[in-house]
């Protein structure tokens, strides 16, 4: 923020806060006074002055500190009056230095603004590997303290806003969001088109309109900027509430002409393992972030909704029906005790843990998970009760499947060496 851009904000403060704080005049006085004193370090004079925007913000916080009530910034008005301004100075930079993220990250918590305990763990990562902060990522994070963190459900002001702030900070060159002449009423008859289109064109169980079995996301969006249709249009989702429910897209002009749609079925008895493991990742999303694994319970009811679906040839098919989540028993080592022992064996003390799980083996049940060791992730499974690694394996691209993580090793080797491929020919 340059010295002019502070004046104009530090002024714009006292203006806004003066009428309702108490401060102590003497004691600002003297910090009027010191700014023109002259310390004196180790026997050297040292010449030292203030400047007067300097002076007017210390002022302020004096002002602010005993003041009897204070005016508390927004979520919106730290971004506007700082995120978006310290953006731009640095546009084409995509992150925010390690600097801007503490300062950022202090007016939040000065002005009683909470973040997630996922969105603070990897600030706290950044800041402890001496990184920055995406800045589009960073103002998101700042925007779901309010509005939540599903987008689809933010208001259409609440979206236009933030597409703005993107846009004045240079994300973006253009807005990708739009506002209707009459929101509220555009938005209700865009949705009930949207359902109208579902309800005729699809077999949907349960309602689709009953907020407990669903829940609906509405944008309006200016496909000229970005999107899959030019021109303003409507994107209607639908998102289940339980774990086999379906997930329906719906694209449309104000005019009510249907553009899209794009659909994905609900769980049957026809589904994959695979189908029952991309319906367990999009219900648990929210409640587990990408680099925390599910629960136990999690694996267990997985495992149980897995088994009831077609019996395939498929890899990951036969690896899960060999594969059992058991409960932690009482006497097992925790999962930083095995991560401890991982990392002695790795030669580390900073890391990273993704994919873990406990499973059952013919003696005790293992810890299995992967830590990452420079570029290198390492597989590691070890003795719950012992702490004995009984497995450690470098992965390779070959050694990724989503299945792999999640059942046994000597299970998903035995699979691949006697697997047949009996899917149909069409050469």
């Amino acid at each position: 923020m340059n010295h002019e851009k502070m004046r104009e904000h530090v002024h714009t403060g006292i203006d806004r806060q003066c009428a309702s704080l108490t401060s102590d005049p003497y004691r600002v006085q003297r910090v009027l006074n010191k700014a023109h004193e002259t310390p004196k370090t180790g026997g050297f004079v040292v010449k030292k002055k203030l400047s007067v925007g300097m002076v007017f913000a210390i002022v302020l916080i004096l002002m602010t500190v005993t003041a009897v009530a204070a005016v508390l910034l927004s979520m919106r008005q730290i971004v506007d009056d700082y995120a978006v301004p310290m953006a731009q100075q640095s546009v084409g930079e995509i992150d925010y230095n390690p600097e801007e993220v503490s300062i950022l990250v202090q007016l939040a918590q000065e002005n009683g603004i909470v973040f997630s305990e996922h969105a603070m763990s990897n600030i706290a990562w950044a800041e402890s590997h001496g990184e920055g902060y995406a800045k589009d990522e960073f103002i998101k994070l700042l925007a779901y303290t309010e509005f939540g963190e599903d987008i689809s459900t933010w208001t259409l002001e609440q979206q236009k806003w933030f597409d703005d702030a993107l846009v004045a900070m240079g994300i973006f060159p253009e807005s990708q969001k739009a506002m209707p002449k009459d929101p509220e009423g555009e938005q209700e008859l865009a949705v009930s088109r949207a359902v109208a289109h579902l309800t005729a064109n699809y077999s949907i169980a349960g309602d689709i309109m009953d907020e407990s079995q669903y829940q609906v996301g509405v944008q309006y969006i200016n496909g000229d900027a970005d999107g899959d249709y030019p021109g303003l249009y409507w994107s209607i989702d639908f998102q289940p509430k339980t774990i086999t429910g379906g997930e329906y897209w719906v694209y449309l002009r104000d005019n009510g002409e249907i553009l899209g749609q794009s659909v994905r079925l609900g769980l049957s008895a026809d589904s994959s393992v695979g189908d029952v493991r991309d319906a367990y990742v999009r219900y648990y999303k929210k409640d587990y972030p990408a680099h925390v694994e599910w629960d136990q319970h999690v694996y267990q009811e997985f495992l149980a909704t897995a088994k009831l679906v077609k019996p395939s040839n498929g890899r990951a098919y036969l690896c899960i029906i060999q594969t059992e989540y058991p409960d932690i028993p009482d006497d097992a080592i925790s999962f930083d005790d095995a991560y401890a022992i991982a990392a002695a064996d790795l030669g580390i003390t900073d890391y990273r843990v993704f994919k873990k799980v406990l499973i059952a083996t013919d003696t005790n049940p293992v810890w299995k998970f992967t830590m990452s060791r420079g570029e290198d992730d390492y597989s590691f499974e070890i003795d719950c009760i012992t702490g004995e690694i009984r497995t450690k394996r470098l992965l390779d691209n070959l050694h990724r499947k989503w299945w792999m993580s999640i059942v046994l090793w000597e299970v998903s080797d035995e699979v691949d060496a006697n697997w047949v491929d009996d899917s149909p020919s069409f050469g």
